[in-house]
């Protein structure tokens, strides 16, 4: 009998969640890994902040401010920088009641009835710009300020964080670009298939020399190749790059070009354009 056991991970920092799936033959191992990986590298800083807010919670004191500066003390310097702020963690350690509980449950659409406080911001401006209203099967609600509509006005670029995929067709001008989480994903699941993984979640100079190759995406494209060549000859990434020679060529073939050979010099088009994923603003 097969047994199965997904496996969820929740970051309580992030709220993301990923699935994966392993599997044994019974209750005993080994345990299988499925076809689907985790899409994410492994983050112990992450398991280090949940241990921190576990104990903050715990500390009998009741000053917030020093429960949080005692348990920053042990925390890696790669964990303090991930770190919520002050502010963040004090409203953590507070009730934990829903402030929407007293609201009913709404299973349509067509049944909301939006409460007077949610249609005007703190400041009394008007926040419900439009509601097509209850009897409309296709309701549409939009929620928004003149004062930040005015601010749309006066720039003729906007830049958001996603891009659905029908907007090229409504817009013919639109350009996409890839996304940096997307583009380090791709990068993690190398990793994975190279057999790194392991190296990256338990040592933290190997992440430090994966992340590098990965904040080349902030690096403006007139000196990405400069910027890169100087990571390559770096003494302190010359043992790593013999190492992760594989992931090395795979990057380079892939985001940045590999070298010609000849007299020439120079380097090959990658395959995908510096422009698509580099993010330099």
């Amino acid at each position: 009998m097969e047994e199965l056991i997904n496996c969820i991970e929740k970051l309580d920092l992030c709220k993301s969640q990923r699935g994966a799936r392993v599997y044994t033959l019974g209750f005993n191992p080994p345990v299988t890994e499925g076809e689907v990986w985790h899409d994410h590298p492994a983050k112990p800083a992450k398991t280090e902040i949940r241990k921190a807010f576990s104990d903050i919670k715990s500390n009998n004191s009741s000053e917030a401010r020093s429960a949080i500066q005692k348990a920053q003390v042990s925390l890696s310097v790669e964990a303090q920088v991930l770190l919520p702020s002050y502010d963040e963690l004090r409203q953590r350690l507070q009730s934990k009641v829903n402030p929407y509980s007293k609201y009913p449950k709404i299973d349509k659409k067509e049944d909301l009835l939006i409460p007077d406080e949610f249609k005007f911001t703190c400041k009394n401006e008007n926040f419900l710009i439009y509601d097509s209203g209850q009897d409309d099967p296709d309701r549409i609600i939009i929620f928004g300020t003149e004062s930040n509509l005015n601010l749309l006005k006066l720039y003729l670029n906007w830049y958001v964080d996603a891009i659905l995929s029908a907007t090229e067709n409504i817009f013919d001008d639109t350009i996409s670009h890839g996304c940096f989480f997307h583009f380090k994903q791709n990068l993690w699941r190398k990793i994975q298939s190279l057999g790194f993984q392991s190296d990256y979640n338990e040592k933290s100079e190997t992440r430090l020399f994966f992340k590098q190759i990965a904040a080349l995406a902030f690096v403006p494209i007139v000196d990405l190749i400069y910027t890169y060549d100087l990571f390559r000859k770096d003494e302190s990434n010359q043992a790593f790059l013999k190492i992760y020679n594989n992931f090395v060529k795979y990057f380079e073939a892939t985001y940045i070009g590999e070298l010609k050979r000849g007299k020439g010099g120079g380097r090959k088009h990658p395959r995908f354009k510096q422009e698509i994923w580099n993010v330099y603003k």
